[in-house]
């Protein structure tokens, strides 16, 4: 979805509603400082104190940006806080005055990972050749691009940004740390293809090839005149360095740096970087006992992962890029979907995530299921978080269970409380959250994850230049199922899937029956309606996980002493046997990166 964030034409915003007659003006300081955050936020000058804030078109997203500009105005104010009271009359009730001390904590150049980086490294630290979590965007653009003011803008906005002067390391160091470089250069490569063949391709399949550097900022870039009027623009960098929140903000700059330097201005002013130390302070100090607490009783009684009939088995040679099929959902239903949403006071986001629980649910025999949800983690009690550059995003499991008599109203509110309370939690480490549930170590917990993208589009104003293409490919994901969704004007739905594990027929069957069990949803039909009406015709059946052997047999080959010595001393266990599962014997993503560095060694 990420190429709809990035059209320089796109019309601009409607005009704002006329004042309606009932609207209810604000009383007191609070509200005048959330109303003025709502109204720009939402794009609208027609809102009164009395208005719902998701009836008026507010969401997860959205909701992060209020509390941002509420924080900044002066107010403690939390998204939890605008999701318990939706009106401005009932938040400014609830909110108070911010302390104007906010603990820094020295910025030094090494850091710890934060939890879905550690998982993202442990995958380049296991084979650095593949391509998982690279990033690669190719943006063409016709007119007259002035390459070297592009180049020098690369510059200007990676001195900015301590993400984009990142590296990472786990040799010979007790856990894997990133490292901030103070004097780094955006890595900008220029070519000149005039008169030649276009050779855009082989240059994406070979830096795809080639992987990204271990000892500097994972990070290349590629500008590429191909004929006079003709540009490309090629992005790669490691998925651990930036989330999508991140992307709009780091091209924003871009391209507002680079106009400066295109009409030979001074440089415009930016607002000031928001230090990533601030943040890993906070994850540093969280309450793990109450996080512990909370997954305890989230997922403590849940015991077998959801079985997927259309995913087969893992294979010893995962493909090298994934399968794709691509829905728009059609403009009635998308608004209807909105529209339901915004009645039952909860998001479209919800919505859809409940909806993929409903197709994993199957046949009507599994009524409890857990899949993947990717969160922005940008909710956390720290100033400025909708402004920093990096990756806060992670990838935590959503359990939807279904009871008989609910309507479809009653079910997402229900959905709509649960998200909410997981959303405290968000920044937990996978692995530590699987510790907390009954399924058996070895076994993963989903096999499916699902990410909702409402970040709005980016609009920049380009003189001489027209954006024609805006290419994305994410690599490998590690999951044979990745259900991508990005609201905008549309709602754009796409299936990543493994095709060593899922056939291209079963993919395109699951996208239908997910848009035709959609439609159901808005129809009037009850997800105890729904549960073994609607499903998916496949036909791979998923083979189940074999029981783990005894762990009693002890090494046998040289390479095996020696995978059973790193295993033992890194793990704290007097023995390892060569059946021992890693994660059952208190492994974790750090730990592994360890074993592999050393073992390489």
């Amino acid at each position: 979805p990420y190429p709809t964030l990035f059209r320089s034409a796109l019309p601009a915003p409607g005009a704002a509603a006329a004042a309606r007659p009932d609207r209810v003006e604000p009383r007191t300081p609070a509200e005048h400082v959330l109303l003025a955050a709502w109204r720009t936020v939402l794009c609208r000058d027609d809102i009164g104190v009395q208005d719902n804030f998701f009836e008026a078109g507010g969401d997860s997203v959205l909701a992060v940006r209020v509390v941002a500009k509420a924080r900044r105005a002066g107010l403690a104010l939390s998204v939890a806080a605008l999701f318990q009271h939706q009106t401005i009359a009932e938040l400014g009730t609830a909110v108070s005055v911010a302390s104007t001390d906010v603990a820094e904590t020295a910025v030094s150049g090494t850091r710890e990972l934060t939890p879905l980086q550690a998982g993202m490294v442990l995958h380049a630290v296991a084979d650095p050749t593949a391509a998982d979590y690279l990033e690669q965007f190719v943006f063409t653009f016709e007119g007259a691009l002035d390459h070297d003011a592009m180049a020098e803008a690369w510059h200007v906005v990676t001195a900015r940004h301590d993400a984009l002067r990142t590296s990472f390391h786990w040799r010979d160091r007790p856990f894997p740390v990133q490292m901030v470089h103070t004097d780094a250069q955006a890595p900008v490569h220029c070519h000149d293809w005039r008169g030649t063949d276009n050779q855009l391709a082989d240059l994406i399949k070979a830096e795809r090839r080639q992987g990204l550097p271990t000892d500097q900022p994972p990070q290349r870039i590629h500008l590429i005149r191909a004929v006079d009027t003709t540009h490309h623009l090629v992005w790669l960098f490691h998925h651990a360095l930036l989330d999508g929140w991140s992307l709009p903000i780091v091209l924003g700059e871009l391209f507002t740096v680079y106009r400066a330097l295109a009409a030979h201005r001074d440089l415009p002013e930016l607002p000031v970087p928001v230090p990533p130390a601030r943040y890993l302070a906070w994850l540093a100090g969280r309450d793990r006992a109450a996080e512990a607490e909370f997954w305890r009783t989230a997922l403590g009684d849940f015991a077998e992962p959801t079985p997927i009939p259309a995913v087969g088995p893992p294979t010893d040679d995962p493909a090298s890029a994934p399968h794709t099929e691509r829905l728009t959902l059609p403009a009635d239903l998308a608004t209807a979907l909105r529209d339901f949403a915004r009645r039952e006071h909860g998001t479209l986001g919800v919505l859809l995530l409940g909806a993929w629980g409903l197709l994993l649910a199957g046949d009507g025999d599994g009524a409890d299921v857990v899949f993947g949800t990717t969160r922005s983690g940008r909710s956390a009690d720290v100033p400025d978080l909708d402004r920093m550059v990096g990756m806060l995003m992670n990838t935590l499991p959503t359990r939807v269970r279904f009871r008989p008599d609910e309507s479809a109203g009653d079910w997402l509110r229900r959905l709509q409380s649960e998200h909410l309370a997981a959303g405290q939690y968000e920044h937990s480490v996978l692995g530590d959250v699987q510790r907390h549930c009954a399924v058996p170590a070895g076994q993963p917990l989903f096999d499916s994850i699902v990410v909702f993208d409402s970040i709005g589009p980016a609009r920049w104003n380009l003189p001489d230049l027209v954006l024609t293409d805006a290419d994305h490919d994410h690599g490998r994901s590690g999951y044979p199922l990745v259900l991508d969704i990005a609201d905008r004007d549309t709602i754009d739905v796409l299936l990543f899937t493994d095709p060593t594990r899922v056939s291209d027929v079963d993919a395109a069957d699951l996208l239908t029956a997910y848009r035709d069990l959609l439609t159901a949803l808005t129809t009037g039909a009850t997800p105890a309606d729904l549960l073994g009406a609607i499903t998916a015709d496949v036909s791979v059946p998923r083979t189940t996980i074999p029981a783990l052997a005894a762990p009693s047999t002890a090494p046998r080959t040289a390479a095996e002493q020696t995978l059973a010595t790193i295993w033992a001393d890194v793990l704290g266990m007097p023995h390892i046997g060569v059946h021992d599962d890693f994660v059952a014997a208190g492994g974790d993503s750090i730990l592994a990166m360890q074993i592999v560095a050393r073992a390489r060694d």
